[in-house]
């Protein structure tokens, strides 16, 4: 059984927010958590050694709690304990330290980035991958774009963003490939929309992870309301050139703004 660990509570509650936005269909989305003193638990791990693909150096060693395949959002909310697993990170695979099944199958991409986040930014401890609805349906828009108009919808974006959301095209979920162009990707930013599939996210915490996908699911509602209802180009809405500019600047984020205004 997973030990009564202090960081549940926070994704107990991130992941009642999630099942309730229905951003986590069926048993869609998964989590991970870096664990910084496990040798207090007295846990004791399983004989069962499990080979991986991909090397991760700056993490062998360390445990992780982790979502079982299987499990569902709203029933983490309700039950944690009994969604997830801890394992410890070992050269070529790990081992099982708590819980029961088998790890989300999106595995070595969050081993990937927990590998990166170690040396890059190891404040982040928490990666959370869910399907936000709207900024899911976005990334099917045929734009030019994404990134230009996703970031012009709300002056709220250039309060919570110092960096561009990168758009990854398409991949096969579970991949090498996948956890590679995640992993570069997010060496730039926090949170990585991985077109037609969903969005994935790092933090201190599980709630600070929820953070940039809760900014840019509202700004992709936002868009696919007023371009329901607007006769202007599909990607001529949202703030102006000028706009967007003064908004980033009094915020300290204009390499948020793709096209700076001229000026004279």
């Amino acid at each position: 059984m997973i030990p009564d660990l202090p960081i549940l509570e926070d994704l107990a509650e991130v992941s009642d927010a999630i099942a309730s936005r229905g951003w986590a269909e069926a048993n869609a989305g998964n989590v991970s958590y870096r664990l910084t003193d496990v040798e207090s638990l007295g846990l004791e791990a399983s004989p069962k050694f499990v080979e991986i693909e991909g090397a991760y150096p700056r993490i062998e060693g360390r445990a992780f709690l982790v979502s079982r395949t299987g499990s569902r959002f709203r029933d983490i909310a309700i039950k944690p304990r009994r969604n997830l697993l801890i394992l410890r990170v070992e050269r070529g695979g790990y081992r099982i330290l708590a819980g029961e099944g088998k790890p989300t199958f999106e595995l070595l991409s969050h081993l990937a980035i927990h590998d990166a986040l170690k040396s890059n930014r190891p404040e982040d401890r928490a990666v959370i991958h869910t399907h936000p609805t709207c900024l899911l349906a976005f990334s099917h828009l045929p734009l030019e774009d994404h990134i230009g108009v996703l970031m012009r919808m709300s002056p709220e974006t250039f309060h919570h963003f110092h960096e561009k959301v990168h758009f990854l095209p398409y991949e096969l979920p579970g991949t090498e490939d996948l956890a590679a162009h995640t992993v570069a990707a997010l060496e730039k930013t926090r949170v990585v929309v991985w077109m037609r599939h969903g969005a994935i996210a790092t933090g201190e915490s599980f709630s600070r992870a929820l953070d940039p996908i809760e900014v840019l699911d509202k700004n992709a509602e936002l868009y696919l309301k007023v371009s329901a209802v607007t006769s202007r180009e599909m990607c001529d809405v949202g703030l102006s050139s000028d706009e967007a500019w003064e908004t980033a600047k009094a915020m300290g984020s204009q390499e948020l703004v793709i096209d700076s205004p001229e000026k004279d």
